[in-house]
């Protein structure tokens, strides 16, 4: 397992409830939105303003999906 994911399951350890399973999966939803928007993500597909603005509109339209697939407001 990465790295990244363990730090992601030790934030949703409670010593009163356990593990929140809920939080666990909005915290991974939200990485893996930091990392689509990111412009050095953009940048190693992009080459054109045209390209970037394409690149961006269907990132934000990604999100929007998971987030009404998911019920999330990430």
């Amino acid at each position: 397992m990465k790295e990244r994911i363990k730090e992601l399951a030790i934030e949703c350890y409670n010593p009163y409830s356990n593990f929140d399973h809920e939080k666990f999966a909005e915290l991974i939803i939200k990485d893996i939105f930091n990392v689509m928007n990111d412009k050095k993500t953009y940048n190693r597909c992009t080459y054109t303003n045209h390209d970037l603005d394409k690149a961006q509109c269907v990132v934000q339209e990604v999100i929007k999906c998971v987030n009404e697939h998911f019920g999330t407001k990430l």
